[in-house]
């Protein structure tokens, strides 16, 4: 994580003041205060001193999954980033999970005894379990979970198409209750985090997943390993479209997408000019006539 450290004096007339300057002074959340010092110096002044991290804003912008056409098998959704808006298509080729009218799930609140248990009263599966300390979702990467409940639920082995009508750079994908499945990439990525305990459980519990590179489809599998793992991905690289696929049917397990930036170039519409120089060699016949 990139983070900026800094000290900060103060001078004071009473140290009596100074840790209520430490919880009041800055009130941006991404401005922490790790530590404060209160000294009396020989002048009877205060010195107080701050030390403070400051941690930037996550970059991710999610997609915010608008309607769904369930006779096309087809998701739409939109990015609103600041360089302007995407319009996002997901298909799968198998639907969606019946356990949600083969829709996506757009939050509000949840009747799911699995959920009711961890304490939530509202269907934001992305958010950090009430009994949780951290959230399976960030890491230094992705330092602000997915800040919309929108998810897409599946339930059939499918594949699955993600189309942006704007190039995209970086996809995030954070999954949901993997349990005894794969997804299945033609593109490398990395684990950024996952569930692996009481203190950053998922919605429905935690569990392993791993990378594994399969040498003869050469295809980059994301597998399921123990328990319920929950997590989050990232695909470096420039993208109009991306496609995986899953395994095996499950009850429902489900996914959201973000983004890091937009308008890049993405190597499917990079060209190479090749410019040939070809010589050209006339050849003059002459005939001569004796008399």
């Amino acid at each position: 994580m990139f983070v900026h450290s800094a000290l900060l004096l103060l001078f004071l007339s009473t140290c009596g003041y100074a840790y209520q300057l430490q919880s009041n002074l800055f009130s941006d959340r991404l401005l922490r205060v790790s530590g404060v010092n209160a000294v009396m110096s020989a002048d009877d002044q205060c010195i107080v001193s701050f030390a403070f991290d400051y941690q930037p804003v996550s970059t991710v912008t999610w997609v915010d999954w608008i309607a769904v056409d369930g006779d096309n098998r087809r998701v739409t959704g939109v990015l609103n980033t600041l360089k302007g808006k995407v319009n996002v298509v997901l298909t799968s080729s198998a639907g969606f999970s019946p356990e949600f009218g083969n829709n996506f799930i757009n939050g509000g609140p949840t009747s799911s005894t699995g959920l009711k248990h961890l304490g939530y009263t509202e269907t934001n599966f992305w958010a950090t379990a009430p009994r949780a300390l951290n959230n399976p979702y960030t890491s230094d990467v992705i330092t602000e979970g997915p800040t919309l409940p929108d998810i897409i639920a599946f339930t059939p082995a499918t594949n699955i198409t993600i189309t942006f009508d704007k190039p995209v750079d970086n996809l995030y994908i954070p999954y949901l209750s993997i349990n005894n499945n794969e997804y299945i990439f033609n593109n490398n990525f990395t684990i950024l985090s996952q569930a692996t305990g009481d203190s950053n459980i998922g919605s429905y519990g935690y569990g392993i997943s791993e990378k594994v590179y399969d040498s003869d489809s050469k295809k980059y599998k994301l597998v399921s390993v123990t328990g319920e793992p929950h997590g989050a991905i990232e695909m470096k690289g420039c993208y109009d479209t991306m496609s995986f696929s899953t395994s095996v049917d499950e009850w429902w397990h489900g996914i959201t997408v973000g983004v890091g930036d937009v308008n890049c170039v993405p190597p499917s519409t990079t060209t190479t000019t090749t410019t040939t120089t070809s010589t050209t060699t006339s050849k003059v016949s002459s005939t001569t006539t004796t008399t």
